[in-house]
């Protein structure tokens, strides 16, 4: 009805219709929007650095981001955005295991040891975020619990301050007690 080239337009944060579609998990839409307008790059980012992607594993959509690997986006799979964040970071960030283990499986497996900008790891984000399942399947994949952040902590450090009481006892009964000492970049300590 006239709107071809929209189909392509970019919104005011980098965004095209594709990327709005991956953030609704619509992955009818992305196949559709893909067919009829195949030059759209499949790679391309949004004004944060965000890939297709990197959008589909932050909402926990296995779907798109599998199909888009398929289609020709396969190394899209440790690509950083502009903050340094993996799709293994976003996936353990917002507890989208099942994205986790996908990227782990399909040649991301080195991304769970894979800094953001702050620092932070795999592990460190779901500590953060008191996702225990995220965390224990993390450390049972070869993730330490000890990498510093820029500011000084640890997954302890995090589980500890965020009052995330179920993620810091598992730490603590994994061994990492001596973190329980251990002082970030302004001298506190978790306790």
């Amino acid at each position: 009805m006239g709107a071809a080239e929209d189909i392509q337009t970019k919104n005011i944060y980098g965004k095209t219709p594709v990327f709005m579609a991956c953030e609704k998990c619509l992955l009818d839409v992305v196949q559709w929007l893909f067919e009829v307008c195949a030059t759209e790059d499949i790679r391309t980012k949004d004004s944060d650095g965000w890939t297709i992607v990197l959008v589909a594993c932050r909402v926990g959509h296995c779907g798109v981001a599998q199909w888009f690997t398929e289609v020709g986006a396969a190394e899209e799979i440790r690509t950083k955005n502009h903050d340094g964040w993996t799709p293994m970071l976003v996936g353990c960030r917002v507890c989208h295991l099942g994205v986790a283990k996908w990227l782990f499986e399909v040649g991301a497996a080195e991304n769970i040891r894979t800094k953001g900008n702050s620092g932070q790891v795999s592990i460190n984000l779901a500590c953060c975020d008191d996702h225990l399942d995220v965390a224990q399947w993390l450390f049972k994949s070869g993730a330490a619990k000890n990498i510093r952040t820029k500011d000084g902590g640890t997954s302890v450090f995090t589980a500890y301050s965020g009052g995330r009481l179920g993620v810091a006892q598992w730490l603590f009964e994994a061994g990492a007690a001596d973190d329980t000492q251990a002082k970030g970049k302004y001298g506190d300590t978790p306790m």
